[in-house]
């Protein structure tokens, strides 16, 4: 990290890189209730993680529910605004552009011509970059 406390740009890319592969990896090892929630159609899948009480738990709800393809960019996007509410109106207009920033490099990752696994796994670094985000700059977590 620089002597101003920020990441430099190589820093960035390497922090969304990791958050990529955590996704990736979240993706493809699913949980064991996982089995449970996959019974589940699309929308009840959805209005579980819409229901979860907190940003930690829609993120736990995700990675049990998501199934590798085209529809776990709803249920990324449902955890990201969840997790959102947690500090989005909290940071300030350099911490907003980086956020931004973080989004565009998940986003980077999708090429053309690619299929639903990576929309899948660009939908993973998103919920998992507004996760990180909460827990840095939201509401602090009960222990």
């Amino acid at each position: 990290m620089g002597q101003s406390g920020r990441l430099s740009d190589k820093e960035f890319a390497m922090f969304v890189r990791m958050i990529l592969a955590f996704s990736a990896i979240l993706l493809l090892v699913p949980p064991a209730a996982a089995e449970d929630c996959r019974t589940l159609d699309f929308q009840a899948r959805g209005t579980l993680i819409r229901r979860a009480p907190t940003c930690d738990k829609a993120m736990e709800q995700f990675t049990s529910c998501n199934g590798g393809g085209g529809g776990d960019v709803i249920l990324g996007r449902i955890v990201a605004e969840k997790c959102q509410v947690d500090f989005l109106k909290k940071i300030n207009a350099m911490q907003r552009q980086a956020y931004a920033n973080g989004i565009k490099s998940c986003n980077d990752e999708i090429k053309e011509d690619e299929g639903s696994m990576s929309r899948a796994i660009a939908a993973g670094c998103r919920a998992s970059l507004a996760q990180s985000y909460a827990h840095k700059f939201g509401k602090p977590r009960s222990r």
